[in-house]
């Protein structure tokens, strides 16, 4: 155990509640729409992302489960897929807001622990594979996407307004 008591049914439970914000943030009029975006839950005065509150929820669970199942870590049923899956759930929630970038983050988190934790290069190769389509996927839904992933791969020239010269004559 890496945590003095805490056990599975406490790890449950404090792993359902990011999920609940993430859900509250789409399904509740808590939820703060920005932008074209619900990312933000509003409680009283206080407002907070639950997304980071999953990314925190995922990295622990991911620790304490892959710790569990070291045994077992290169079976594809045991290792691979319930991280992959668990990771699912929380990435769907987190791009019907949509954010993109934490979607992002939390796969490339799941990968690097699963990839410390033992998992086969295989799965995690071929996971990456078929992340990198999805993300391709998701990049081509809007547009503000395209134009970055352009910009970043240096494929549109980009044009930095420059300073106005003067000339000065005393």
């Amino acid at each position: 155990m890496f945590l003095p008591g805490l056990s599975a049914a406490g790890l449950t439970r404090c792993w359902r509640s990011p999920l609940v914000l993430l859900a509250a943030v789409l399904l509740s009029p808590l939820g703060v729409t920005a932008g074209g975006s619900s990312r933000w839950l509003r409680l009283g005065p206080l407002r907070f992302q639950p997304s980071e509150f999953a990314r925190f929820a995922l990295i622990v669970y991911l620790a304490y489960s892959l710790e569990k199942k070291a045994d077992r870590i290169k079976d594809f049923s045991i290792g691979f897929m319930p991280h992959v899956v668990v990771l699912g759930v929380v990435a769907v929630l987190i791009l019907k807001q949509p954010d993109f970038g934490s979607a992002v983050i939390l796969a490339a988190l799941t990968w690097l622990m699963m990839f410390v934790g033992g998992v086969r290069l295989l799965y995690l190769g071929s996971s990456c594979v078929l992340l990198g389509l999805a993300g391709l996927y998701f990049i081509s839904l809007a547009g503000y996407r395209v134009a970055t992933a352009a910009q970043l791969s240096g494929s549109v020239a980009v044009q930095f307004p420059t300073p106005a010269i003067r000339s000065f004559t005393p």
